[in-house]
């Protein structure tokens, strides 16, 4: 009894709540893990004594919850594969800046953002540069590798000795031109990685998601 409650509730709650937890991992990992704490401890079994819940007699998940879950499981699958790809990529770009060739370019734009999604203090650089990789011309938008917010005062310092139209040494990924930075900076490798486990972290969750629903579709049929 205690392991078809496991899988009823299990389905159910985690159906309901894959849409936060995607949107979690995408606006805070720490956050996401967190949450994915939470998950963990949602599927707790109910102990023999407690009775069965009204209204599901058969004892079976409804075949809505069950599609529900199996949806969602797919694509926590495929977003969590994709994500932990994208983070591996980031990492062995971020462990090879010293591979980036430099190659002059000029300022385009030199300002500073506001995050219209964040806190009021919470500021990012608003760059835009010009430069040339085999006589070809392309613009790049990148300051660093950083991609922590900041208050204001900390990139009008940071910014101070850019100006538009000044020429600026540009840093280019042998592997894509259009890929370039000003300044090898970057936030370290904490947080790509913390992003890798988080995006495994669903994948496997996804997958296990898809096993709860318990759906067949290669499941030989009984003869007669």
């Amino acid at each position: 009894m205690s392991g078809l409650y496991c899988n009823n509730h299990g389905i159910s709650v985690a159906a309901f709540i894959t849409v936060f937890s995607v949107l979690s991992y995408l606006r805070s990992p720490e956050f996401a893990l967190a949450l994915g704490v939470s998950m963990v401890k949602s599927f707790k079994p109910r102990s023999s004594d407690e009775p069965e819940a009204m209204g599901n007699e058969s004892g079976k998940t409804p075949i809505g919850v069950r599609l529900l879950a199996l949806i969602a499981g797919i694509v926590l699958i495929i977003m969590g594969i994709r994500s932990v790809g994208q983070d591996v990529i980031e990492i062995r770009k971020l462990t090879a800046l010293s591979d980036f060739s430099a190659t002059s370019g000029k300022w385009l734009q030199v300002s500073i953002r506001q995050d219209s999604t964040g806190a009021s203090d919470e500021f990012y650089p608003d760059v835009l540069y010009e430069y040339f990789v085999n006589g070809k011309s392309i613009w790049g938008w990148r300051l660093s590798f950083e991609d922590q917010s900041r208050p204001k005062t900390y990139w009008d310092m940071r910014l101070k000795g850019y100006r538009k139209d000044d020429s600026v040494m540009v840093y280019v990924n042998p592997h894509d031109a259009k890929d370039a930075i000003v300044e090898k900076k970057t936030d370290g490798l904490v947080r790509p990685i913390l992003k890798a486990l988080v995006g495994s972290g669903f994948a496997l969750f996804g997958f296990v998601l898809v096993l709860l629903t318990g759906f067949r579709p290669f499941k030989k049929q009984s003869r007669p």
